[in-house]
């Protein structure tokens, strides 16, 4: 039996975008009151950019991958690796996002990544029952 690649679950590049523009929009208006004498609000809207400038980073590093034996969550300044045979069931809820049990009864908790949690949790089910 061929294996399979691994499952990338990712942020959707439209969210990606939209945070990018609000960044390009944090820094250009910085420029633009820091230039006509506004320095609190320039700091103000430049520290909002560079922050919003750190989380496209971030949201483009972040991921969850289902490799043949563990489930690996990334992020800027993370890596958690799950075993998949300590993982027991995957299941959400309205509100409460994606988690994992694993055998010892232990919750965890997935990212949201800005994509449905229906469809998260079927990727992961499916991925659970392969070999």
């Amino acid at each position: 039996m061929t294996q399979s690649p691994n499952s990338i679950i990712r942020y959707p590049p439209w969210l990606i975008v939209a945070v990018d523009m609000m960044s390009t929009l944090g820094l250009a208006a910085a420029v633009y009151f820091w230039l006509n004498d506004r320095r609190m609000t320039a700091v103000g809207l430049g520290a909002f950019g560079l922050l919003a400038l750190v989380a496209v980073v971030d949201m483009g590093v972040s991921r969850i991958s289902l490799e043949a034996d563990a489930l690996r969550i990334v992020s800027l300044f993370s890596t958690k690796r799950y075993e998949r045979h300590d993982i027991e069931r995957v299941t959400w809820e309205g509100g409460s996002g994606v988690a994992i049990q694993m055998k010892d009864g232990t919750w965890v908790k997935l990212p949201d990544l800005g994509r449905n949690s229906q469809s998260t949790t079927n990727t992961i089910r499916a991925w659970l029952k392969r070999q």
